[in-house]
């Protein structure tokens, strides 16, 4: 007979467990025993503090009504003197679940590509560029021989960038100092158009991610809530006293893990403690999205490490046997292998296995170029608001000729009226 927390399925005469790295563990010490498993249905409670007894897997474990114990069962049992447990067949650590970073929007790569200060100095640089080109037009007659687009600001700012965008200039420069000038500005915008294009290509293909949460510092700042489970909240007071004021006022108490878990994955401004065993196993189907990639990210410093046992009662014979058992699953890699068929299956069951297609490369879509055509469309409203705007100065303009012109009109004819009653 065996006692465990976790029920899987259930019928009116017995209680059946098919999942879990624990119960394959133990399906295989049965196999090598050539033994039966029966387990009893999952009990109610951990302690009774009235007549200070034992419930849950450890009462079933130490009142013999189970021979073996086990279900997220770890040395913290060892508070209780009747119990023994054999050697650990996996670690239990417990750590702080937060959302995987997000992809960040293609519309973005163009301005990923440099740091704003980066962008600004480009920009001064070629006001500068241009400043040079415009002083040497109309520095001295001799250096005249350019033509007219370079004696104006916005002739020499229109083939600066032009220079920047790698296009033709409408008009070569004809002096001298102009075209060297001219030609080093050249060079220095290959060189930038060069660079810019490569890691815009790259932009392109695979955007990124937004900044991830790495710690708990991060993670104070972030304004997130917090989601905790019953047996999770006394961490809370392990943690620094600045933490603890910080996180407590946003903590609420889930009913069960999968459910802060859950909510970590969707809400994305969520985060939750976990063992680290569980949070992967979630991420193969519940908290995982359509590419497979689990939502929930674990950071890396450890709230607590603990070992994963199973508990006997105080002087078991079976407690050598089943140590050897384990040993040799351990050493013969198979904890390893139950553990990752388990994920793998769940992953098939989720269907978020998907196979390479093709060599890795990557054709361009309409979604890879989202950032070009969205500043397409940018210069295109920008174009349409300065011809609009240039209609509607030409117009005032216009009219306000015309209302000179009638003014000027009128004035001369009452000047003329004046000599006229002035002769009389």
């Amino acid at each position: 007979m065996l006692g465990s927390d976790k029920e899987e399925e259930m019928d009116e005469t017995e209680v059946r467990y098919t999942e879990g790295l624990d119960i394959r563990l133990l399906h295989f010490m049965a196999k090598c025993l050539n033994a039966s498993v029966k387990f009893v249905p999952p009990p109610i409670g951990v302690r009774n503090d009235a007549n200070n007894t034992w419930g849950g897997v450890a009462g079933d474990v130490i009142g013999r009504r189970a021979d073996i114990g086990m279900g997220a069962t770890s040395y913290i049992y060892s508070i209780v003197r009747d119990l023994d447990f054999t050697v650990p067949y996996d670690v239990l650590e417990v750590v702080w679940a937060v959302p995987r970073a997000k992809a960040r929007p293609r519309w973005g790569s163009i301005t990923r590509v440099f740091h704003l200060p980066m962008w600004l100095l480009l920009m001064g640089v070629m006001v500068v560029a241009a400043g040079a080109m415009l002083c040497l037009s109309k520095y001295k007659a001799k250096y005249q021989q350019g033509r007219s687009e370079y004696t104006t600001l916005s002739g020499c700012l229109s083939s600066a960038w032009a220079a920047m965008l790698g296009v033709g200039v409408p008009v070569q420069p004809r002096s001298g100092p102009l075209r060297i000038i001219f030609i080093a500005w050249v060079i220095h915008s290959l060189a930038v158009s060069t660079v810019f294009q490569a890691f815009m290509t790259s932009f392109l293909v695979d955007p990124g991610l937004e900044k991830q949460i790495m710690n708990v510092e991060d993670l104070l700042t972030s304004g997130f809530h917090y989601g905790v489970h019953k047996i999770f909240f006394g961490y809370l007071f392990f943690l620094q006293i600045k933490q603890r004021d910080v996180m407590l006022p946003n903590t609420d108490i889930c009913v069960k893990v999968e459910e802060c878990a859950q909510k970590v994955a969707d809400e994305g401004n969520y985060a939750t403690i976990l063992n680290s065993i569980t949070a992967e196993y979630l991420n193969t189907y519940k908290t995982s999205d359509n590419n497979g990639v689990g939502k929930l990210y674990m950071l890396e410093e450890k709230l607590s490490t603990n070992f994963q046992v199973f508990i006997l009662p105080r002087g078991s014979e079976f407690l050598g046997t089943f140590n050897r058992l384990v040993t040799v699953a351990n050493e013969a890699g198979l904890v390893t292998h139950f553990w990752k068929e388990m994920l793998t299956t769940n992953k098939i069951k989720a269907r978020s296995i998907t196979e390479p297609v093709g060599d890795g490369y990557e054709v361009y879509t309409i979604i890879h170029l989202q950032s070009a055509f969205y500043l397409l469309l940018l210069g295109y409203c920008t174009a349409f608001c300065v011809f609009f705007a240039e209609i509607i100065h030409q117009k005032w303009r216009t009219r306000r000729r015309r209302q000179n012109k009638i003014r000027f009109l009128e004035r001369r004819v009452r000047r003329c009226l004046r000599r006229r009653r002035v002769a009389w």
